[in-house]
C-alpha cells in the first residue's frame, strides 16, 4: 500500500486584536492530525507535513471513519480574522504524478471557498498535442 505524502501551509492571517481567546476556544474543540494549528504572533498559522483533515475532538478516537470538518472549522474561525485566511495543501502517493492539491480561503464574512487542482486531463492533452 502506497503512502500519501502531503504538505499544508497557510498565509498566517491576522487575528482581530482581542479575539485570540475566542479562536483558541474553537481550536481546542478539534483534532488536526500531524498538522500544527496555532495562534503565533497574533496570526492564525496552519502548517505541517500532512494533509489537513479537521476532525471533532468529541469522537472517541481520530480514525479514518470520523467525519472531516475542515470547512466547518474554517467557517467558525473566519469571523475572528481581520483578513482572508488562505490554506493550501498538496501531496501525492509516493511522490508520483499526478499530484493532489487544494486551496481553501476563509473570508472574514464567514464565506469559505474550496478549490481542487484538477488539471491532469488538460496537462495530458497538452503533452500529447506538443508531441505530434
Amino acid at each position: 500500500m502506497a503512502n500519501f505524502n502531503a504538505i499544508t501551509a497557510s498565509n498566517g492571517a491576522q487575528v482581530i486584536p482581542g479575539k485570540e481567546a475566542d479562536i483558541q476556544s474553537i481550536l481546542d474543540c478539534f483534532l488536526y492530525g500531524d498538522v500544527t494549528v496555532a495562534i503565533e504572533g497574533g496570526q492564525l498559522q496552519i502548517y505541517g507535513y500532512d494533509w489537513l483533515d479537521v476532525r471533532s475532538k468529541d469522537k472517541e478516537r481520530d480514525d479514518d471513519d470520523s467525519e472531516i470538518l475542515t470547512e466547518e472549522f474554517l467557517e467558525q474561525i473566519s469571523m475572528y480574522l481581520a483578513e482572508p485566511f488562505i490554506l493550501q495543501m498538496i501531496g501525492a502517493e509516493k511522490c508520483v504524478f499526478p499530484l493532489s492539491a487544494c486551496q481553501m480561503i476563509a473570508y472574514p464574512s464567514g464565506k469559505v471557498t474550496t478549490s481542487f487542482w484538477e488539471e491532469t486531463a488538460t496537462i495530458e492533452r497538452k503533452v500529447q498535442d506538443d508531441t505530434r
